[in-house]
């Protein structure tokens, strides 16, 4: 598969960025909630479950960077019944 070449207009000036392509030739996003992992069953999948060999980008929710290992982290606020 050859990449898709894209073309962003920024202030100054034009510029071509390469974008890798996957099998199906779009970008595909895929979207994770930190706690999907805490739904029972069967809603509930693990990071590991998102099959990323089909995301050309993953965003994932909840999620910060340690301000001391610069490692990403989870931000996920507690659940409180009735709130």
């Amino acid at each position: 598969m050859r990449p898709a070449t894209a073309v962003t207009k920024g202030r100054d000036a034009v510029v071509g960025i390469t974008i890798p392509r996957n099998k199906f030739e779009v970008p595909v996003v895929c979207y994770y909630y930190g706690w999907a992992s805490q739904r029972p069953s069967p809603a509930n999948y693990q990071l590991a479950d998102v099959p990323l060999d089909m995301c050309t980008y993953v965003v994932l929710a909840f999620v910060g960077i340690d301000e001391q290992t610069f490692e990403l982290k989870s931000v996920i606020p507690e659940y409180v019944e009735d709130e």
